[in-house]
């Protein structure tokens, strides 16, 4: 049985319990209102599993983003647009969905990129930039210039994207990576306990120690751990 159908079935059985509990007339509310508060860390440790799974999988498909941008001194950077063609299909694919908020001052502009995923966990990445006013930019061109280059960078921080020259080549050898790995980071994220990842990953170090993605392996496995050691 995977452990989304444990975490599900664990769920399901809380939440009839505190249906029961409502219909009581004599109902304990104290006990009510702690039944309720294990359901929301039941639901929460539920969504960051899944987060850390999804993420783990989606990372070994991300591709690596062309830089088509020629900046200051014919400096070459990925496009916007080119990052979010390449990546939305990807995050789509593994029911993650990016948002960005915008907060500016002055003298700067701080971008928020958000990574939701389709249970409700969140994480994000916060950057802030001084306001780009190189060249003849007026003040609403800096503005524009500062917020694209922030979506950027807190974007392929966030996925942690590289960006370059790209080929086929490099695209078979991801696909790859991502079949061979796909065994592994299922076992890692059914792990439901410490010494179960702990013998998992006595397996998985064996045989990816040398793999081209064993940083991959290895961020899977530190998720899966802060997971299990917060517990519900």
């Amino acid at each position: 049985m995977s452990n989304e159908m444990i975490n599900h079935g664990e769920s399901t059985a809380l939440l009839l319990m505190i249906e029961r509990v409502c219909l009581d007339p004599n109902a304990d509310i104290e006990k009510l209102e702690r039944m309720i508060a294990m359901q929301e860390k039941i639901l929460s440790r539920n969504a960051m599993q899944a987060f850390a799974a999804d993420f783990s999988a989606m990372q070994i498909s991300l591709p690596r983003i062309s830089e088509n941008g020629i900046g200051h001194n014919k400096a070459k950077y990925a496009l916007l647009e080119d990052i979010n063609d390449a990546v939305r299909p990807v995050l789509h694919a593994h029911g993650f969905g990016i948002s960005f908020s915008i907060d500016q001052s002055a003298n700067s502009v701080t971008t928020r990129a958000k990574l939701s995923h389709r249970l409700g966990h969140l994480e994000e990445t916060v950057l802030t930039l001084p306001i780009d006013t190189s060249g003849a930019k007026n003040p609403v061109q800096a503005a524009g210039s500062t917020i694209s280059y922030g979506k950027r960078y807190a974007l392929c921080a966030l996925l942690n994207i590289s960006t370059g020259d790209d080929s086929d080549g490099n695209q078979a050898a991801a696909r790859a990576d991502f079949e061979a790995l796909e065994r592994p980071l299922a076992d890692i994220s059914a792990a439901t306990t410490l010494d179960e990842l702990g013998a998992v990953w006595a397996n998985v170090y064996k045989s990816f120690k040398s793999h081209p993605a064993y940083k991959q392996l290895e961020s899977a496995k530190n998720q899966a751990k802060i997971i299990l050691e917060k517990g519900v």
